[in-house]
Order: C-alpha cells, then sequence, then structure tokens
C-alpha cells in the first residue's frame, strides 16, 4: 500500500500595504489615507508594517462605489457608511420583529390595517390600530396618515 503526503500551504491571512493595495486596485497611499480616515482597520506590527485581512477588499469596494456613484469626498465617507450600516441593523431589526407566528408584546400596537383575533382588542385608547408614531404623525398632519 503506498501512502502519498501532500504539503498544502497555508492561506494567506493578511495582505501586506502593497498586496493588499494591489489586490484592491489602488494606489498604496490611498489605502494608507482610507487608514488615516479610519475607514480600513489594519494590524500594525511592532515594525510598524500594516497587515489588512482579505475581507476588507469588500470594504474598499464599498467605499469606491460609493465615492464614484454619489461623489462623496473620502472624509464624508465614514459617516456614510456609518449611516448605511445604521440602516441596514434597524431594517434587520424590524424584519425581526415583523416575522409571523410572533405574538404582539404586551402594549405593543398592531400595524395599521392588521386585524386582532375574534374577541381581542387593543389596548384602551388604541382601537384605531395605529401604532404611538403613526398617531402622533396623524395629530401632526391634520389627520391625515404618511406612508
Amino acid at each position: 500500500m503506498t501512502t502519498a503526503i501532500v504539503l498544502v500551504a497555508p492561506r494567506r491571512r493578511r495582505l501586506d500595504l502593497e498586496s493588499f493595495a494591489h489586490a484592491a486596485g489602488m494606489h498604496p497611499s490611498t489605502v494608507r489615507r482610507l487608514v488615516a480616515l479610519g475607514l480600513l482597520e489594519p494590524y500594525q506590527d511592532t515594525t510598524g508594517t500594516l497587515w489588512f485581512q482579505p475581507a476588507q477588499i469588500a470594504a474598499v469596494a464599498r467605499i469606491q462605489r460609493l465615492r464614484a456613484g454619489f461623489s462623496i469626498n473620502y472624509a464624508s465617507l465614514g459617516l456614510v457608511i456609518h449611516l448605511l450600516d445604521r440602516i441596514a441593523d434597524l431594517e434587520s431589526a424590524l424584519r425581526q420583529a415583523d416575522a409571523p407566528g410572533q405574538a404582539d408584546a404586551p402594549g405593543q400596537a398592531d400595524a395599521p390595517g392588521q386585524a386582532d383575533a375574534p374577541g381581542q382588542a387593543d389596548a384602551p385608547g388604541q382601537a384605531d390600530g395605529l401604532g404611538q408614531a403613526e398617531r402622533a404623525t396623524s395629530r401632526s398632519n391634520g389627520g391625515q396618515l404618511w406612508t
């Protein structure tokens, strides 16, 4: 019986500045600028060399799309990215809250147009099926709802 030993090179888990810049299609000085602005978070070893995770190439692609598509300057990108991430988190939380099979939490109003089960009533003062934010919008807009 013959046994073959196969040596597999370990996967590169980090890229140095030059390799990362090349993989991202950017000049190394631009990558350094993104690091200085806090848009990329490399590891810096004791010699001062910057090391990047390969997954950060996706972050650079996002930065490039925002910069090219919306003409956003580098200094503003941090705020825009933070706000986009926050929106994604809120949408995810909303989807989880609206998942089928979830019962209303105590004191939680139904969504507009959502009927209660037979024999189940809204909390006092909420017979209209509106949530607090919708009710406030209705009051401030002369009784009309914005959707």
